[in-house]
């Protein structure tokens, strides 16, 4: 019951946060730069590295075992990429066990990120 739970609290948060916010999927082992222009900084909404339902990162042009999806789920990325990122105009995120740990051992896992430029 209460894994259900965190997941409805999840999804209620992604849906209050993702009306004008820009979202990035990196894939594990991967990584990426956000940017904001004109002087602008990132305010970082959202992010979790794991697996939480999105139809992104699969490993070819099949869905194995590790592409599954899991509803793998951590709140404490959101601060942590915020830490990293927050003010700056610029933020490299590499989707990583290194950075977040490994969240769902055996999944291939994506770091996912919603963010506004302010």
């Amino acid at each position: 019951m209460m894994k259900h739970f965190g997941i409805i609290c999840c999804l209620i948060v992604l849906v209050a946060i993702s009306a004008d916010a820009e979202t990035e999927f990196i894939c594990q082992f991967s990584s990426k730069t956000l940017a904001c222009r004109n002087g602008k900084s990132l305010d970082i909404k959202f992010a979790n590295y794991g697996r939480i339902g999105h139809n992104v990162c699969w490993r070819g042009s099949y869905r194995s075992g590790a592409d599954r999806i899991n509803n793998c789920y951590d709140e404490s990325h959101t601060d942590l990429v915020g830490m990293l990122c927050n003010g700056q105009t610029t933020c490299v995120l590499p989707a990583s066990n290194e950075v977040f740990g490994d969240t769902c051992p055996g999944v291939l896992k994506y770091l996912q990120v919603k963010y506004h430029c302010v």
